[in-house]
């Protein structure tokens, strides 16, 4: 996701105190607590504790909130309120990687194909050709026709031969406000990012 040395090490440290008694009993003490009724960790702590601090790192458009990684409770200012770490992520550090639950009503995955007729292999090597050339941003591909299912089958070889996994989504249940829009965007980035995987839309 782009992280500073900064910017990583304040996500470990906001998902140490979730994880670690004693770092979450140290962090306590240095905020002048001498017990936290609950995990806390803060920017401001953040800030005197660790190497190569930048205040740009809780920028809205930031990696870590932008790409939901965590969460501020500025109730009481940018410095001085909790960070919170999104629970998927959290899961992630420890090991546990699933799709977000909040994408499992919308996508399901594709599995790759057993047989493919010929025309559609020399497609799928196309569009891999195509993927392997270097580029600046993240590529979309266009399957167009009528034979919906060969569609789902040439991009499910593709996602099999890039070693990812293929989910799919029908464009209808897509979110129709520019909000829902953005927040399914960023998600879905986030978990191909995680998941190591590639989005089909079936329009």
């Amino acid at each position: 996701f782009g992280l500073s040395p900064f910017e990583r090490d304040l996500l470990l440290l906001v998902a140490g105190v979730e994880m670690d008694a004693e770092l979450r009993r140290v962090c306590a003490a240095a905020l002048g607590h001498s017990q936290a009724p609950r995990p806390q960790a803060t920017f401001g702590l953040a800030l005197a504790a660790l190497e190569q601090s930048h205040w740009s790192a809780l920028a809205a458009m930031a990696p870590l909130r932008r790409w939901r990684l965590l969460e501020v409770d500025d109730s009481a200012g940018l410095v001085n309120g909790r960070l919170r770490i999104d629970e998927r992520v959290l899961h992630y550090l420890a090991g546990v990687n699933y799709l977000d639950p909040r994408l499992q009503p919308l996508v399901s995955p594709v599995p790759a194909p057993q047989v493919m007729a010929e025309s559609h292999r020399h497609i799928c090597d196309s569009v891999l050709e195509r993927l392997r050339e270097p580029s600046s941003s993240a590529p979309v591909v266009v399957l167009s026709g009528d034979d919906v299912d060969g569609q789902a089958d040439v991009a499910a070889a593709v996602a099999a031969h890039l070693h990812v996994q293929l989910y799919g989504v029908q464009a209808d249940d897509l979110p129709s406000t520019a909000a829902e829009a953005d927040a399914f965007g960023v998600l879905w980035q986030r978990e191909a990012a995680l998941l190591s995987a590639m989005l089909l839309i079936h329009c």
